[in-house]
């Protein structure tokens, strides 16, 4: 499993998944970023190398591919992506970008699988990831379950329910 985006939310989505699936913390590798405490991987035949153990491999292993101030035009994510060959690739997407932003991204991406969503709880309109087709992973680290959801839009819709209530005398 590959999880492509931003350090911090790619980082935390990548140990979310981890804990669901049971998976030692060896089995999180690094790309694009540098940490003492887990094993990295920064070039196309370190990656095939990698590619190799886990398939030989009892367990999934789990690769966080950093893009962090990584120019729009560089190939090096194509590039480590394509030597890497990862059986599913999450994309991580922020709830507060434009549909156009995600859109971008996903573009410079091989055909991901599936979107990790971060930062819904601070998003305005956390649904307009519905709008890029393709299924969600995570959602704020979290399964995206319909009670998930709902705790999530009734957050949202919650105060502005209570003060349309307040301010025609009905009481919640």
């Amino acid at each position: 499993l590959a999880i492509v985006g931003e350090s911090g939310p790619a980082l935390r989505a990548a140990r979310a998944a981890a804990k669901q699936l049971r998976l030692p913390a060896g089995q999180l590798v690094l790309a694009g970023l540098e940490d003492d405490a887990m094993r990295t991987v920064n070039g196309r035949r370190q990656a095939a190398r990698l590619r190799q153990e886990a398939s030989e491999a009892d367990l999934p292993v789990i690769v966080v591919v950093a893009t962090d101030s990584q120019d729009p035009e560089d190939s090096w994510t194509a590039d480590l992506l394509a030597a890497l060959r990862p059986d599913q690739l999450w994309a991580v997407v922020d709830a507060r970008w434009k549909p156009e932003d995600c859109h971008a991204l996903l573009d410079r991406l091989p055909a991901a699988h599936a979107l990790v969503v971060h930062a819904a709880e601070l998003s305005a309109s956390p649904a307009s990831v519905w709008d890029l087709d393709l299924p969600l992973a995570l959602l704020d680290e979290r399964r995206p379950s319909t009670f998930v959801w709902l705790s999530l839009l009734m957050r949202l819709f919650g105060p502005a329910e209570q003060a349309q209530h307040a301010s025609a005398g009905i009481s919640a």
